[in-house]
């Protein structure tokens, strides 16, 4: 195994270190009761959206490992929410102290195990199931682009509305500053400031926002013709203008 730190292999641990950085930062400003509140099945708590991103960061340290080793990695599932659910069920009364130490120990040991894979491993396509996956994009997804959607919507109930569109900008601006802005996972990060911007009467911008998505990830076209967070874009001539490209 080699333990050299190569460009990606950096570039994965900025992304880590940026989504440790990000739910620290939150974290500073909670008080004791924010920690302690239970959440309910239709409304998570800030310990509940914490232990709900653990399970997806988990997933995907067990992946790097099984590709370490390899041994079979876990398999996709086939519906996200019954396990999203169940997760819920499973943390709801889970100490604060101890969802934070597991996240401790997941941007610990996915640090540690990406310096053990190689950039192969790290950037070629694997094959879990039936599907396809590379691992750096799955480290970008569950360690900082999906905890940024959760902290965003964190901070709109807060009312910190400048302070969640800092939050999705910031995303796409690390995003694209280490990976480029042509690929999948600037795609998805873009994607979802469009769709920050709808929700808070930004059309222009998220027109743009969404414009800039599509390309990069053409599955999204279909999904984004039913996306309720680009329901105030429906009748805007440009809007309607991206599928007629």
């Amino acid at each position: 195994m080699t333990t050299d730190m190569s460009d990606i292999k950096s570039k994965l641990i900025a992304v880590i270190e940026r989504g440790e950085a990000d739910q620290a930062a939150l974290v500073a400003e909670l008080s004791d009761a924010d920690k302690a509140a239970v959440g309910e099945p239709d409304h998570w708590a800030v310990k509940d959206q914490i232990a709900h991103l653990n399970f997806w960061r988990e997933r995907t340290l067990r992946r790097l490992i099984a590709v370490r080793d390899g041994t079979e990695p876990p398999g996709p599932s086939p519906d996200f929410q019954p396990e999203n659910e169940r997760n819920f069920a499973n943390q709801q009364h889970t100490p604060w102290s101890e969802i934070i130490a597991e996240s401790d120990r997941l941007f610990r040991e996915t640090k540690q195990v990406i310096l053990q894979l190689s950039d192969a491993q790290l950037t070629e396509p694997v094959i879990i199931g039936t599907a396809e996956i590379k691992l750096s994009e799955r480290v970008v997804s569950d360690f900082m682009e999906h905890p940024a959607e959760h902290l965003t919507q964190l901070y709109r109930e807060r009312s910190e509305v400048a302070r969640a569109e800092a939050q999705e900008g910031a995303t796409v601006e690390v995003i694209g500053e280490l990976f480029g802005k042509n690929n999948t996972m600037y795609g998805y990060a873009i994607y979802n400031l469009g769709c920050f911007y709808a929700r808070n009467g930004e059309m222009e911008r998220a027109i743009a926002a969404v414009g800039e998505a599509l390309p990069l990830i053409p599955s999204l076209v279909e999904w984004s013709r039913q996306d309720s967070d680009l329901d105030s874009l429906r009748n805007i001539p440009a809007f309607q203008a991206l599928y007629n490209e």
